[in-house]
């Protein structure tokens, strides 16, 4: 009798390492890190990048939430960042600052190379004219070409920048 209770115990440990993907030989990805530390950069936006005649100097400010995804042997596969108050400025030629807070989610797919931004990356508001440009949405481009893969939202501070923001920040 009490062979029964330790079989149906054992059997029942059995089962439910099966039902959890525990059986021998099943292998897991590394468990994802997150990390939060803050952001204060300041960079400069080729006019192979914006289209605009002179290189554009932008800047962001804030914090970065980073979560970052492995597989089985240890190798970062994706890469998503959450930036909930991060300040990004484009400054013109003569130094007029334009900047906005950027909430937006950055997920980085490290095999394709590909960048996907969803929600708001950046917008220029000038008051009396309103909005002057923006990149907000869901956007996917590839890093190695820099081609645009989707540009669903307003997409006018994607490369290129459009028409009326190079003029805006040429000055």
């Amino acid at each position: 009798m009490v062979r029964a209770p330790r079989f149906i115990a054992a059997l029942a440990a059995i089962s439910l390492a099966a039902a959890f993907g525990l059986a021998p030989g099943h292998v897991f990805a590394m468990a994802p890190t997150h990390t939060s530390q803050p952001l204060n950069l300041t960079f400069q936006l080729p006019t192979s990048f914006t289209g605009c005649t002179v290189p554009i100097t932008g800047s962001e400010a804030g914090v970065v939430d980073t979560t970052t995804f492995f597989d089985q042997n240890g190798n970062p596969t994706e890469i998503v960042e959450h930036t909930p108050n991060l300040t990004v400025t484009y400054y013109s030629v003569s130094g007029t600052a334009y900047s906005s807070v950027s909430p937006a989610t950055t997920t980085f797919d490290v095999a394709t190379g590909d960048i996907t931004y969803d929600g708001m990356q950046g917008k220029i508001v000038i008051p009396g004219q309103g909005l002057v440009g923006t990149a907000t949405g869901h956007v996917m481009f590839n890093t190695a070409t820099g081609a645009v893969l989707v540009a669903n939202g307003q997409t006018s501070l994607l490369t290129p920048f459009s028409p009326s923001v190079c003029a805006l920040l040429e000055q």
